[in-house]
């Protein structure tokens, strides 16, 4: 949770007075008035608010066929953006092809094999390399298998969320959170909190280059009772 205003991040802090946590922009912890102001936000609430919104805007009736739809679209578009690379590669390996072709011609009509046989053996790693890069291209396609698949995955974490969060201790509801909210950032000039929460959770690193994050969230802003606490600060 990040201050628009300093661009410290916001600690956690206890005050005794009351026996509640809150948050607190660490450039005024710090740094002091020459850098922020005060603000203080009730821990309690600002998560309240997070998991209320995951599990309205994310685990609601409708998941399974939206994650099918964003994994589906994602997918068809890296897909399409890869074509032209794999055109190239495909150009690639039949020169290839043909380059060792002519080169085992020429062995059979009496040249040397020693000459010849080095290249060959170079072409013949080449062809390897990019039938790999091709096979890699090729897998972004978004066959019905890979899809079902992802989603599969993607739905076991989130009824996995639902079930041992309340259950969680600090240090994991932080770690599940950070799967679902990448950013909160803490507008200063509004006097809002806005959350980006990700319309798929973030379970594996191949996953965040598969469905980038900008293209696939939302962000919701905290209204009546995120207000911050000042104690007079």
């Amino acid at each position: 949770m990040k201050c628009s205003h300093c661009g410290f991040n916001f600690s956690g802090q206890r005050y005794y007075k009351d026996r509640l946590y809150y948050y607190q922009d660490s450039g005024y912890v710090n740094k002091g008035r020459s850098v922020c102001t005060s603000y203080l936000i009730r821990k309690e609430k600002i998560e309240e608010f997070i998991i209320r919104n995951i599990k309205e805007n994310i685990l609601d009736a409708h998941c399974e066929t939206k994650l099918r739809k964003i994994i589906g679209s994602r997918l068809r578009e890296r897909a399409v953006k890869k074509e032209p690379s794999l055109e190239k590669i495909e150009i690639a390996i039949n020169d290839t092809d043909i380059q060792i072709r002519n080169l085992v011609d020429a062995i059979a009509k009496g040249v040397n094999v020693d000459t010849v046989l080095t290249r060959v053996q170079e072409l013949e790693v080449q062809k390897s390399r990019l039938q790999a890069q091709r096979q890699g291209l090729r897998s972004l396609a978004p066959d019905g298998d890979g899809v079902t698949q992802l989603t599969d995955s993607i739905l076991a974490e989130l009824l996995h969320f639902e079930q041992v969060f309340d259950q969680a201790n600090t240090f994991e509801k932080k770690s599940w959170i950070r799967r679902f909210v990448p950013r909160i950032t803490v507008d200063r000039s509004k006097n809002q909190i806005v959350c980006q929460i990700m319309k798929i959770p973030m379970v594996s690193h191949s996953l965040m280059t598969t469905l980038l994050p900008s293209e696939s969230s939302i962000n919701v802003v905290a209204g009546t009772g995120l207000e911050p606490a000042t104690f007079g600060l």
